[in-house]
């Protein structure tokens, strides 16, 4: 994890109201956390040329030189060092003798396979960190270059060849790229949103809608808005290509929105095998995916809960670290003092059939309390779960190791249908299909299985069927989160 940060001072903005390089440092370091290992930043003025300082993490902001000087487009960073761990990996770094420039935060999995395709190319590349294989990449194939990466990913580029700035976030939006233009025009991208309070024109106010999709609904990073009036992200899969010549006179994008693309949207692929066939594929995409993750010049470890997504990386893992160097991997686990609500049981079952280095953590009310402000802080939006302090908490434990990556199994109830709220979909699909008989049956089976009363199962049902304007009505009958619910002043809110 890095944390990246970008300003572009507008052609049409006013001297008083740009941004100076001490506020460009100011706002890296609100996320000195995501990168221990570096900082560094790059000033390029009107004519192109560029004048980058490395600083000793946390060094004070008048040890820039020019700190209150203009520059026209600035870039930050703050480095995690997975791969490459010599400055070849320093960030912002340039290619083309400095006619591109990048900051980027993320991993690109596959960028041995690029880097030998961009040898072949007539490439040369000075190391064999992931951020000069995606510059490169850009250098040689443009915004194409993104289909061909595998991996997480959020950067911003500076083409001055093109006379343009890219930026672009990876397929599902594993990594954050937030934006805002300021109200005297100029534009900032960064890898939080707290990152936008060191710029000048900043002042927070709550975007009423985004406020009530969450009270109502429990919706996040649903639209390219945040809780945040005129802080904007990138959507997953999507990319913004920015000339140059649209600065030149006039605030191009006066409405705060960026004028992004997706260049990716995920497309569903008819699958024709049955299912010890489809297993088969299932089990293939898996471990060609932690194998990739697996790449890192630092010790990688894997969170643990004892579910059957967690346990079956740290099985994989196990056996692939088994067969290419002998190590053990360290697992981190956050447990309860609960007895019945405690999983470690299903955990020890699975590092005492590896080689595992278990670590445990036992996360309780009154550290949530006490740790409360600094989450809140650090995650800058709103949440709904206890999980969050649970990650806290595991993250901390990681952080006490010498484990620098850990892979977990985030997602996999999304993408295998693990939560209950699917029980509803499943009925819905069968219904669809007029196959009553199965209906009942699978009805039947999820009650008696899963203790769900008949209303309950009906309500899941009906909420994918029926039509908004029934649902509504159904769901104050049953007590639940209705379109205006009674707790929320809607006047207020403005929503």
């Amino acid at each position: 994890m890095c944390g990246l940060s970008a300003i572009i001072n507008f052609h049409h903005v006013e001297s008083r109201h740009r941004a100076r390089p001490a506020d460009l440092c100011k706002m890296t370091n609100l996320v000195a956390h995501r990168g221990p290992d570096g900082e560094g930043f790059a000033f390029i003025n009107q004519a192109g040329a560029a004048t980058t300082h490395k600083r000793p993490c946390n060094a004070s902001v008048s040890e820039i030189p020019g700190a209150q000087q203009e520059f026209f487009i600035g870039l930050g960073h703050r480095r995690l060092a997975i791969v490459e761990l010599s400055d070849l990996g320093h960030q912002p770094m340039a290619c083309g003798e400095g006619k591109y420039w990048i900051v980027y935060n993320g991993e690109i999995y596959n960028h041995v396979e690029l880097a030998n395709e961009l040898k072949q190319h007539g490439v040369r590349l000075a190391g064999h960190s992931d951020t000069e294989v995606l510059l490169n990449a850009f250098r040689l194939w443009g915004p194409d270059c993104l289909s061909r990466l595998n991996g997480m990913f959020s950067f911003v580029i500076v083409d001055q060849e093109r006379r343009r700035i890219f930026a672009a976030r990876d397929r599902f939006g594993i990594k954050p790229l937030y934006y805002w233009l300021s109200p005297n025009g100029l534009l900032a991208f960064a890898s939080e949103i707290k990152q936008f309070t060191a710029l000048p024109g900043w002042s927070a106010s709550a975007n009423a809608q985004r406020t009530y999709d969450f009270l109502a609904w429990g919706a996040t990073d649903h639209t390219d808005e945040t809780m945040f009036n005129g802080v904007m992200q990138l959507k997953p899969g999507e990319a913004v290509n920015l000339p140059f010549d649209r600065f030149a006179a006039t605030n191009s994008y006066a409405g705060g929105r960026l004028p992004a693309k997706f260049w990716y949207e995920l497309s569903s692929h008819q699958f024709d095998g049955d299912f010890t066939e489809a297993t088969a594929k299932f089990k293939e995409l898996f471990d060609a995916s932690v194998q990739r993750r697996l790449r890192s010049d630092v010790p990688v470890g894997a969170c643990l809960s004892g579910g059957l997504d967690s346990s079956s990386i740290v099985a994989l893992i196990d056996s692939k670290l088994k067969a290419m160097n002998g190590h053990q991997i360290s697992t981190f686990s956050a447990c309860s003092e609960l007895p019945r609500l405690d999983e470690r049981k299903w955990m020890d079952i699975v590092t005492q059939n590896t080689a595992s280095q278990p670590h445990y953590v036992y996360p309780n009310v009154d550290q949530m309390l006490e740790d409360l402000p600094q989450i809140i802080w650090h995650q800058d939006e709103p949440f709904a779960t206890t999980s969050i302090f649970a990650q806290w908490k595991v993250f901390q434990l990681v952080g006490q190791s010498d484990v620098k990556v850990v892979l977990d199994g985030q997602g996999a109830d999304e993408q295998l249908a693990g939560y209950d709220t699917f029980f509803g979909i499943k009925l819905a699909g069968l219904l669809k299909n007029l196959k009553l008989g199965e209906t009942v049956s699978e009805f039947r089976s999820i009650r008696e299985e899963r203790g769900y009363s008949s209303t309950t199962l009906m309500m899941l049902l009906a909420n994918s069927v029926l039509p908004e304007g029934l649902l509504d009505p159904l769901r104050k009958i049953g007590g639940r989160t209705s379109l205006k619910p009674d707790w929320i002043d809607m006047d207020r809110l403005n929503a």
